[in-house]
C-alpha cells in the first residue's frame, strides 16, 4: 500500500523488518541518510522472531511498527498517521 502525492515521491512506505538478502533495519539505515524525511513515514512490519538489533531498532524514538499477522484496517490507521509525520531530526 502506497500513497503518493503531488510535492513528494510517497508519502508513506511500508518495509518488512526481515527480507531475503537485506533486513528492513538496513533500509532505514540508507534512508536515514538519503532520505530522513520518509523513514520517519515508514511503518516496519514484524513477524516476530525479534534479533537484540531489531529490538533495539524497533525501540527507538520514531519508529513505527506492526506485527504480523497485519490488522489491515491498524496498517491503514498507521499509515494516515504516518504520512504527516515531518522528518525525524535525528535518525534510529
Amino acid at each position: 500500500m502506497l500513497f503518493r502525492s503531488e510535492s513528494e515521491s510517497f508519502d508513506a512506505m511500508v518495509c518488512d523488518l526481515q527480507m531475503q538478502g537485506l533486513s528492513g533495519i538496513d533500509v532505514a539505515d540508507t534512508m536515514a541518510t538519503s532520505c530522513p524525511r520518509l523513514l520517519a513515514r515508514t511503518v516496519f512490519l514484524t513477524g516476530g522472531a525479534i534479533t537484540p538489533r531489531a529490538e533495539a531498532f524497533l525501540a527507538s524514538p520514531g519508529v513505527t511498527h506492526l506485527g504480523k499477522p497485519v490488522d489491515l484496517d491498524r496498517l491503514h490507521q498507521m499509515l494516515l498517521q504516518v504520512r504527516v509525520q515531518p522528518a525525524l531530526s535525528t535518525p534510529p
